[in-house]
């Protein structure tokens, strides 16, 4: 599945956006609307729904049917989701916990779980979401999304319309010049809708374009608002015999290139530190892989370097590939027209050596060249 993890459980998470609050004044402006919602959510003790969420991404759709639990605990924000049903088998019974100070999630497909404290999943969720993926590990920081979203965003009230036979505020979210330039480019429209009744967000959506091209519907099916919440549906212990991963060790670990390349257990290729048509701008160590970012003539694109047999590695031929000849050596080549993504794989001294970016097939053969 391409969609990535934290966009995903943003999706079915973004399902505890439920609170009670009295019903708002006649005509409220956009503004005040959300406002309502904020209050809501710093008002709400405890919450149960059943959510579903339907994306696109990539050209691929998926869904997803979830069941989620909230609890405030004093200081303490509890999470808990399931995915119940889903277009894609593995993710079914993927589940996310939270205590308040130690989070888990685990995939059974897969076998894993992975685990950290909030800071540990506060920056994983920043890394792994992206600019359109954030993921709330609590109500906190879904109240600090819509803080940020006001900031970026123009807020404007559509109409009055109808889901799920319950009248709703329809607001919208499009990123105003405040708005990171990538968030412009990509066109991101977010909408709202927002029971009159009793300010409870029914339904959720956003389209974008480019670099986060794809849409989102997150509709909530049931809800139980304020009813009591058993305190041990928050605590969770891994299955015996699955892998236990901490996050903290799925963080990059940010250096300069000297440093990696006086580090990594085989030699680093990068581009000739005098070439004036690619400036690294980038350079993490991500596991036992080693990622560099460049900004060149030819465009943006990134150099991946890692033992062969890590899920990320491309070598392996898969459907659209085209064997090609790199460096002297076999490897396989993916080109999407449409997108304008190019994908070169190969295995070099045992390690697979994978660029990826807004390129040519030309231009790409000729990076990997150059490389030393």
């Amino acid at each position: 599945m391409n969609l990535r993890p934290g966009r995903i459980l943003w999706l079915f998470l973004a399902g505890l956006l439920l609170a009670a609050c009295g019903p708002l004044g006649a005509q409220p402006t956009p503004e005040d609307i959300v406002a309502q919602m904020q209050t809501a959510l710093e008002n709400m003790k405890s919450a149960h729904a059943v959510i579903e969420v339907n994306a696109t991404h990539d050209g691929k759709t998926i869904r997803l049917l979830t069941e989620s639990w909230f609890r405030r605990d004093g200081e303490r924000e509890q999470i808990r989701s399931e995915v119940r049903e889903a277009s894609e088998p593995d993710v079914v019974r993927t589940l996310a916990v939270s205590d308040g100070e130690t989070g888990w999630i685990y995939n059974p497909a897969a076998g894993k779980v992975l685990t950290g404290d909030r800071a540990s999943l506060e920056a994983w969720r920043a890394e792994e979401g992206g600019a359109a993926a954030e993921m709330p590990t609590d109500l906190s920081s879904v109240q600090a999304l819509t803080e940020r979203a006001l900031e970026i965003s123009d807020v404007t009230l559509v109409g009055e319309e109808t889901v799920a036979d319950r009248p709703v505020w329809h607001v919208r979210f499009t990123p105003n010049e405040q708005a990171p330039q990538a968030l412009q480019a990509a066109r991101i429209v977010g909408d709202l809708w927002i029971d009159k009744a009793n300010d409870l967000p029914l339904q959720a959506s956003y389209t974008g374009e480019a670099e986060v091209a794809g849409e989102a519907r997150v509709t909530v099916q049931e809800l139980d608002q304020n009813e009591p919440v058993a305190p041990e549906r928050f605590q969770w212990t891994p299955p015996a015999g699955v892998e236990v991963v901490n996050i903290e060790k799925l963080l990059p670990q940010r250096m300069t290139l000297p440093e990696a390349q006086a580090e990594a257990p085989f030699h680093l290729l990068s581009t000739p530190g005098d070439s004036p048509e690619a400036t690294l701008v980038e350079l993490f160590r991500q596991g036992d892989h080693y990622i560099q970012k460049f900004d060149g003539l030819k465009g943006q694109w990134t150099l991946a370097q890692g033992p062969a047999g890590d899920p990320g590695d491309h070598s392996r031929t898969g459907e659209g590939a085209t064997a090609v000849t790199v460096r002297g050596i076999q490897g396989h080549l993916w080109s999407d027209p449409n997108s304008g993504h190019t994908i070169l794989s190969w295995i070099e001294d045992d390690i697979v050596r994978t660029i990826t970016g807004r390129l040519s097939p030309e231009a790409t053969q000729a990076i990997a060249e150059a490389l030393r």
